[in-house]
Order: structure tokens, then C-alpha cells, then sequence
């Protein structure tokens, strides 16, 4: 997760506005562990005055409910969005939201002994493999 993070800063700070975010762009060679991000067709140039929601042409399922709320969206808080999306997705196996009206009330299906569970170990600084073991396993429980 950590280097999804970094990779959609890179873009940002490079003025790219990748906008499709989601498992399916992401390639991970499974000997390195090295992690790509692909599929730069729908990227923007960075814009601070934002996008256009009615031309919104990422991954329905993974947009940001400022597409459907607002006339338009925003670069960071749209990828922010989206790294949760993956988040929950590898967390989970799946979507947290499945239709627009949940993407609009912002109810993801969240475990919130996950979620505590995640709020613990961000506090006392886990090492990184305590932290994969949380993603990894939702049962586990750390100090």
C-alpha cells in the first residue's frame, strides 16, 4: 500500500492527475514485490480549479462522491478516495461500495475491529511486517 501511496504522489508531484486508480491498474512483481501503477488513460494534467464531474472517466465503482455530488472534483481528495478503495478492497476482497447511492452516503461495508485494530498499530508504530500482517489477516490483533 505503502508504495501505491508513494507512486500516486510521484504522479502529483509531476503534475499528473492519474484518475483511474484502482486493483486493476496496479502490477506487482511477485519476486521483487515492486509495484507499478498502469493505464494512464484517463490522466489529467494537474488542475487546482478541478475536473469536471459529468466527464468523469474512471472506474465507476471506485469515483469519489464528488462526482455525483458536485459539479466538479478534485485531483487529491479523488485519489485519496481511491487508495481507500484499494485499501478495503485488499482488506476485504472486494468493493465497499457497489452502487452510486453508496458512493454518495460514503457507507463502505468497514469491519470496525479492523479499523481499531488499524488506529492501534498506526499509534504504537509497528515494524512493517506487524503491519502486513494486519492487512493480510483482519483476525489478527497487535499490542
Amino acid at each position: 500500500m505503502r508504495q501505491l501511496v508513494l507512486a500516486v504522489q510521484h504522479c502529483i508531484d509531476h503534475g499528473v492527475f492519474h484518475n483511474d486508480v484502482h486493483v486493476d491498474n496496479i502490477l506487482v512483481n511477485t519476486h521483487s514485490m515492486e509495484l507499478k501503477l498502469i493505464d494512464f488513460g484517463c490522466a489529467h494534467l494537474v488542475d487546482g480549479d478541478g475536473y469536471n464531474s459529468a466527464a468523469y472517466f474512471g472506474a465507476k465503482e471506485c469515483c469519489p462522491p464528488e462526482v455525483f455530488k458536485q459539479l466538479k472534483y478534485h485531483a487529491v481528495p479523488t485519489n485519496v478516495w481511491a487508495l481507500g478503495i484499494v485499501l478495503h478492497s485488499m482488506v476485504k476482497g472486494r468493493l465497499p461500495c457497489f452502487n452510486p447511492r453508496d458512493i454518495v452516503n460514503a457507507c463502505p461495508d468497514w469491519n470496525p475491529d479492523l479499523s481499531n485494530g488499524l488506529l492501534k498499530s498506526a499509534v504504537s508504530r509497528p515494524d512493517p511486517d506487524q503491519m502486513v500482517d494486519l492487512l493480510l489477516d483482519p483476525s489478527t490483533t497487535h499490542p
